[in-house]
């Protein structure tokens, strides 16, 4: 099948050109140049992010969460169970969204010098899930939308969030460093029923190891 105004070049590199522009190329794999544009960077997280969500095996990964974990009532009002009497959701946190995850695998991927495409980097952010490497909470829709809001503190989790970030704290940028230190300032004055998952004092070395220093 033709794609109109759209040449397939069929060379190693994969790049398809615009016949009507032979100066502007779309790159299968992209390098690290691509992502000098902000509007650019942030466009390709948000689908890397789409395609994780999109994805088949992310709705397997949920059902593992419930069915297999146990997991399926609301982690803040443990009464509530999943299709009994509400539908659970899984939410991202409490320290990195989503696309906090898909940001730190991307710049994995140009720091190491990986070879990036949106599928690549969205396998990665798949496979860390199902590596329970990735932070999140069941939650209602009520208190799901409460925690985008930033209306409670959650200190619960599913996820080896030590580990994650033992394992990908070198790709952290500035923001996601302060956002782990914000966190672990709050974590300290409110008490915690993760069994010490998020216990960043084993872990603190590496935030500051990133120029944020303790107060």
């Amino acid at each position: 099948m033709e794609l109109p105004n759209i040449e397939y070049r069929g060379n190693i590199s994969k790049d398809i050109l615009a016949k009507d522009d032979y100066f502007r190329e779309i790159h299968y794999f992209k390098t690290s140049e691509d992502f000098i544009d902000e509007q650019s960077y942030s466009k390709f997280v948000k689908e890397v992010e789409r395609l994780v969500r999109t994805n088949p095996d992310y709705k397997v990964y949920v059902d593992y969460i419930k069915h297999v974990l146990g997991v399926d009532f609301c982690q803040v009002f443990s009464h509530v169970y999943d299709k009994v009497d509400a539908t659970i959701e899984l939410h991202h946190g409490p320290i990195f969204s989503l696309y906090d995850i898909c940001e730190i695998e991307l710049q994995r991927f140009i720091m190491d010098g990986l070879r990036i495409n949106v599928f690549r980097v969205a396998d990665s952010v798949l496979d860390l899930h199902f590596n329970m490497k990735v932070n999140c909470v069941m939650l209602t829709k009520t208190v799901h939308e409460m925690a985008h809001n930033g209306d409670l503190f959650l200190n619960q989790n599913i996820g080896d969030v030590a580990s994650y970030i033992r394992d990908r704290h070198r790709y952290f940028t500035p923001e996601i460093r302060y956002k782990i230190w914000n966190y672990y300032q709050l974590a300290k004055d409110n008490p915690s029923f993760d069994r010490g998952v998020l216990d960043l004092e084993t872990v603190k070395t590496f935030i500051k190891a990133g120029g944020v220093e303790n107060d």
